[in-house]
């Protein structure tokens, strides 16, 4: 049992992407922050071995009490095979987690982006 790190990878301030990598059967992944970015996607794969990939999140400022992520607002994300989907909650803190069978070596991947929004009156900050 190993607790992994998130590599964060090509934030340009609209965008987060972290990658877990070499994930297995009792690792503790570490959370990732996705500060104001509500646009959220997760892919995994890997050896999954019977296991299951679900996502928990929070808001609070310092990650403490999670709850189960959302495809829908209502079904909870659980990706079994080499695959994908996208988060519904916008939290502050995303973090997977790795439930039953053998995984491993899986590599699971979050991204996040703001949505750029076209109707809203441009600020000027002088």
């Amino acid at each position: 049992m190993a607790n992994i790190t998130p590599n964060q990878q090509g934030e340009d301030g609209n965008t987060h992407r972290y990658v877990w990598s070499n994930v297995n059967t009792g690792d503790v992944c570490l959370p990732a922050q996705h500060p104001g970015a509500p646009d959220r996607t997760v892919q995994v794969f890997g050896t999954f071995g019977g296991a299951s990939v679900g996502f928990n999140g929070t808001l609070e400022d310092a990650p403490a009490n999670y709850f189960p992520l959302t495809k829908d607002g209502t079904n909870a994300i659980a990706i079994v095979a080499a695959g994908g989907s996208i988060i519904a909650e916008n939290t502050n803190w995303t973090q997977p987690v790795v439930t039953g069978g053998a995984a491993s070596g899986l590599t699971i991947i979050t991204s996040s982006a703001m949505t750029p929004c076209s109707r809203c009156p441009k600020m000027s900050y002088s």
